[in-house]
């Protein structure tokens, strides 16, 4: 996934559900790739893993460069990576951040941990002007997490991957199989969601998935 600049606005609606607050602490001239993946445990909590990877400025002058990676480096090393900030003012319980690749362009991991995956998606959309609401019910070996957010329409589809989805984004389970889907792509072991990019976006988006623990 591109920086914030190569989006559309519907495109970054739909993303805010995921990662509207660190869009905000992103910097206009680092370029990287981000990837998400999100571990949803049994109990309703979950784990947000960030990979940015090729991080590195694209300013024209090398110390300009120099200087802006410098200071990337010591926002990581000094505990005001953007990602953590944004994961603090979510209400994360827990956050650590790695520099993975020490040489440029740069690689950093950073994890959150949040008690609540209902309480997560219910900050989130709060930031987003239209809004929405969020479920998660545990009935015996069953999980469900239901949302529905309101897109207000711009007129332009978002930039999606040739088949539709988000592919930097996913939702993976750390026990059990998931049973059923609305809005998402399955993997072939059904552990693996990824979100798809709805063709309407007149109308309020729906995500659902359901689980067995035990599967």
């Amino acid at each position: 996934m591109q920086g914030p600049r190569g989006e559309t606005p519907m495109f970054n609606k739909l993303i805010a559900l995921f990662c509207c607050l660190p869009l905000l602490f992103c910097s206009g001239c680092l370029l990287e790739d981000t990837d998400h993946t999100l571990f949803l445990e049994p109990d309703g909590s979950v784990t947000w893993r960030v990979i940015r990877d090729l991080v590195r400025s694209d300013e024209d002058s090398l110390r300009k460069r120099y200087d802006e990676e410098a200071d990337f480096l010591a926002s990581v090393d000094g505990g005001e990576e953007s990602w953590s900030q944004s994961f603090g003012e979510l209400g994360a319980e827990e956050t650590r951040v790695r520099l993975i690749r020490v040489e440029r362009p740069y690689t950093v991991m950073v994890e959150a941990r949040f008690a609540s995956m209902r309480d997560l998606w219910t900050e989130i959309l709060a930031e987003t002007d239209g809004g929405g609401e969020v479920r998660f019910e545990a009935d015996g070996d069953l999980r469900e997490l239901a949302m529905r957010i309101n897109l207000e329409p711009d007129g332009e589809k978002a930039e999606a991957d040739d088949d539709g989805s988000l592919d930097h984004l996913r939702l993976v389970l750390t026990e059990g199989r998931f049973v059923d889907s609305q809005g998402f792509e399955l993997s072939g072991d059904a552990t693996v969601a990824v979100p798809l990019v709805p063709e309407d976006s007149s109308a309020p988006v729906h995500y659902v998935l359901v689980w067995d623990v035990e599967g």
